[in-house]
């Protein structure tokens, strides 16, 4: 265990009991744990430039197994809610281009039958922790370095901990 930790640099938040989707957008892995434990791991890929996929500790909302983006008419094969309209689900453009595209903010996940096991595991209230390491790095600094970079991050990523409540401004879209 504590070698799938160190391999996949897995942050501490993900270390608790319960189960949690640790998400480290370094590594581009989604580790699944059950109490600290690593039970699965994917290959994911994020949001684009201009719609980057939240950073934070978040909570599964919202299951759908067959779900279409209404503002993107796109399928979203075992989708996961965990802010607004984000959700960790199933890309078949990750799965045929891999890492040359971008999702509108979602956590894209490649493996099939892999996304498919997590989705029939995970229940409503699971942990969700996306994980910017260069913010994981900052808290580690002075509290004067702290401020300097957590501005820096707010202007390129969106730091957000709602608790998994659908966002406001985005609403429930789907992205």
């Amino acid at each position: 265990t504590s070698k799938l930790i160190a391999k996949y640099k897995i942050d501490r938040r993900c270390l608790t009991k319960g189960r949690v989707l640790c998400i480290n957008k370094k590594t581009r892995k989604l580790v699944y744990l059950v109490n600290g434990k690593p039970i699965q791991v994917m290959d994911v890929r994020f949001g684009a430039m201009k719609t980057p996929t939240r950073s934070g500790v978040f909570k599964v909302y919202r299951k759908s197994k067959n779900h279409v983006s209404s503002l993107y008419h796109s399928k979203m094969p075992y989708a996961m809610f965990f802010s607004g309209g984000q959700a960790v689900h199933y890309s078949s453009d990750f799965a045929a281009r891999g890492y040359y595209g971008a999702s509108h903010g979602c956590v894209n996940v490649r493996d099939y039958d892999g996304i498919r096991s997590l989705f029939n595991q995970v229940v409503l209230g699971d942990k969700v922790a996306s994980i910017t390491p260069f913010v994981a790095e900052l808290l580690k600094q002075s509290p004067q370095a702290q401020a300097t970079g957590v501005a820096k991050v707010r202007q390129n990523v969106i730091i957000a901990d709602n608790g998994g409540a659908p966002d406001k401004f985005y609403g429930d879209k789907g992205w």
